[in-house]
């Protein structure tokens, strides 16, 4: 049938990139957010099932997602602070989604110079909280080179245009944490899964510092992606520092006793996906903040 078995939430980072306004059925939350808001194709919220069914017969329904008129934006977000990384992207993401629900939030104030990476982490926490499925972000995504544009030329009412200042992000940080880092025995980076880009990221801030022996710490990512990373030296010098790459899995679908068993007593991440997911599934206490939060904390210089 053709299919490929890729055991991954970041297809479109090993080469299924859909085209600009092409039908697609995809099912994980942050990729289909993904697929919306960055490459500009169209995708609904799709279940295993259902994305499997379109995988086979080619095609998937012509409603919602895939229909012109339902891909503007309702609700206008004002973004009043710099977001200064990856992690104070998804704080806004996860702060805009409780308000948005199903809505199609539109983005202003953020740079043209936002990268992919940090678009990937605005759109799964949106999805994460709410039930985002696509976004814009002025003068960025594709079908918004404008705010015009982005809604339709339809008038957003000031009761749906939000400002979001550094006071929000602050309160939305808070508010996923319910221990501080120093107790985090697991360190779980990558998710949604990194690309090669965060890999080398990664790899320059543990540089020079050594994990404490009794935290263990993952970066998430595709197997094509471990492998890329390991073959440019990226393995090895992260495995050097005591950083384990793991692809093939996700802390999210590991039963709970798996961290029971492992001794795993508290979960430090800077993904507001996975700390949402793993504090209300798992029953499991989490810190969440910012990579160098996190690795000032957790390391030892040499």
């Amino acid at each position: 049938m053709g299919g490929l078995v890729c055991n991954t939430c970041t297809p479109y980072l090993i080469g299924h990139v859909a085209r600009l306004n092409e039908h697609i059925a995809w099912a994980e939350s942050s990729a289909i957010v993904y697929a919306n808001a960055v490459l500009g194709s169209r995708s609904n919220k799709e279940s295993g099932l259902t994305a499997l069914m379109a995988g086979i017969t080619g095609r998937t329904p012509a409603y919602g997602y895939h229909i012109n008129k339902n891909r503007f934006g309702e609700l206008k977000i004002i973004v009043g602070t710099p977001l200064k990384d990856e992690t104070a992207y998804a704080t806004l993401g996860f702060f805009v989604g409780k308000i948005a629900q199903d809505r199609i939030p539109i983005f202003t104030g953020i740079p043209n110079s936002v990268s992919c990476d940090e678009l990937k982490c605005l759109g799964a926490a949106l999805a994460t909280s709410g039930s985002v499925v696509h976004y814009h972000v002025v003068g960025v995504t594709p079908e918004a080179p404008t705010e015009e544009l982005a809604s339709g030329f339809k008038k957003i009412h000031s009761s749906n245009c939000i400002e979001v200042t550094s006071k929000e992000l602050k309160e939305t940080e808070e508010s996923l944490c319910s221990m501080g880092p120093e107790h985090a025995n697991l360190v779980v980076l990558g998710c949604p899964y990194a690309s090669i880009d965060q890999i080398k990221n990664y790899t320059n801030v543990f540089w020079g510092r050594r994990i404490r022996k009794n935290v263990e710490v993952w970066i998430l990512t595709a197997r094509v992606i471990k492998k890329y990373a390991e073959d440019v030296g990226y393995g090895n010098i992260l495995e050097s520092l005591g950083v384990r790459l793991v692809s093939n899995t996700c802390p999210v679908t590991m039963p709970r006793d798996f961290f029971r068993k492992k001794g795993y007593k508290a979960v430090a991440t800077d993904s507001a996906k996975l700390v949402h997911y793993i504090s209300n599934t798992k029953d499991i206490p989490c810190y969440y903040g910012s990579l160098d939060e996190i690795v000032h904390v957790i390391t030892n210089n040499k």
